[in-house]
């Protein structure tokens, strides 16, 4: 009994890193949602803040060479300019868009490709009409043929989520047998469900049974039905090391899980992983980055939106008001300071009380002992009534 246990334990551990690596996708999948598109010194100044952000071991999926010569160019460009993390460009199975990608990414010392390969049947019936055996076929020989021009090949598995168990198993088997060190699981539709995603990323981890030479098993997840950061932290519970993400979750349809939530759960819960990376993250520029893609994108985020949305560390409600004058920790996670959010973090309305009241006062260098703190309040509230939206200078004329 104890050496099964044993053996269980060590399957469970096979892929267990000292890191968890973020491949941000925003350069490409976030430009990817509808009437997003980014100009080359948009797109540069975009990576160089997500290269500060994030750290050496990171990736930033920068783009799709095949679909454009400015594509190409732009890629090219980001390459010349960023030195600290790894660029990623995305391929097709075929010699022409890796010989191209490699043309486009030359420039770079940290440079991978990566092959993307329907997985599904849906997938290999309808998109590319070929059979398993003829995918793994064409698959061995990009990979052989990109080994060319790259050190670093990764494969994505797109539409895995719905793709059968047995067959990304004996799948990923034969990758890691054609010499690929990185693998991803894409979540494209964002069908899955974490049980789901946990149960996947395990029976992989346990029936592969050279996932041991792998250094990287990723997961992408698309947010359709709401589920993507559930996914991936469901996906790293279960051993992957890699996740997928983008900026302010842009991307496809509904977008992909976010770079910044991930990035601030690892701080606060640090997901009962050990991550050697967790105080490398620059992450006080992660509202000045947000702010950068919302603008440049011109897709608005939502003000409920976690760690970027405008309401996130915004407290109108007097309880609230009250315990955090009393100990920021009662309504705070975090200083929103560490995400580099600088603006006033009380909103006063028709649910603030006098706690919060007698604060503004105090702020606006009024000595409030002089102050008829009630009287004051219930003219506050009038006030509520018929103003939506109360400025300093309404502080000022009820006193």
């Amino acid at each position: 009994m104890l050496e099964f246990y044993k053996s269980r334990l060590k399957e469970m551990i096979k892929l267990v890193k000292d890191k968890i690596i973020i491949e941000d996708t925003t350069l490409r999948d976030g430009e990817q949602a509808p009437s997003v598109s980014f100009g080359l010194n948009e797109k540069v100044e975009i990576a160089k803040i997500i290269s500060d952000i994030l750290t050496e071991d990171d990736s930033i999926d920068a783009g799709f060479p095949a679909v454009s010569v400015t594509e190409s160019k732009i890629m090219s460009e980001i390459c010349k300019i960023i030195d600290k993390n790894y660029i990623l460009g995305l391929s097709r199975l075929k010699k022409e868009d890796i010989k191209l990608a490699y043309s486009t990414m030359k420039y770079s010392s940290k440079r991978k490709i990566g092959l993307i390969i329907p997985t599904s049947t849906l997938h290999l019936q309808c998109k590319l009409n070929i059979s398993p055996k003829e995918l793994l076929e064409k698959v061995i020989m990009c990979i052989d043929y990109s080994h060319r021009y790259f050190d670093d090949v990764e494969i994505g598995f797109e539409d895995a989520s719905r793709t059968e168990i047995e067959y990304l198993c004996s799948l990923t088997e034969e990758i890691i047998n054609a010499g690929v060190k990185s693998i991803t699981l894409a979540d494209t539709l964002g069908y899955w469900l974490p049980f789901e995603a946990e149960s996947c990323i395990k029976k992989i981890m346990s029936y592969v049974t050279n996932i041991d030479e792998l250094d990287y098993l990723g997961i992408h997840c698309h947010n359709d039905l709401g589920l993507a950061l559930a996914n991936s932290i469901a996906a790293l519970g279960a051993g992957v090391n890699k996740i997928g993400t983008s900026v302010n979750g842009l991307g496809e349809r509904a977008g992909n899980t976010s770079t910044e939530q991930i990035l601030i759960l690892q701080q606060i819960k640090n997901l009962d992983i050990a991550n050697k990376n967790i105080k490398k993250y620059n992450i006080e520029r992660i509202w000045e980055c947000s702010r950068l893609v919302e603008t440049l994108s011109g897709i608005k985020v939502q003000r409920n939106y976690p760690i970027v949305g405008e309401n996130c560390y915004i407290h109108e409600s007097g309880i609230h008001q009250d315990g955090i004058l009393k100990n920021k920790l009662t309504y705070q996670l975090f200083d929103p300071a560490m995400v580099g959010f600088k603006d006033d973090i009380f909103y006063y309305g028709k649910h603030s009380g006098k706690s919060g009241l007698s604060f503004k006062l105090q702020q606006l260098g009024i000595d409030i002992k002089k102050v008829d703190l009630e009287q004051y309040y219930q003219r506050f509230m009038i006030l509520c009534d018929t103003k939506k939206q109360i400025v300093d200078q309404d502080f000022l004329d009820i006193l």
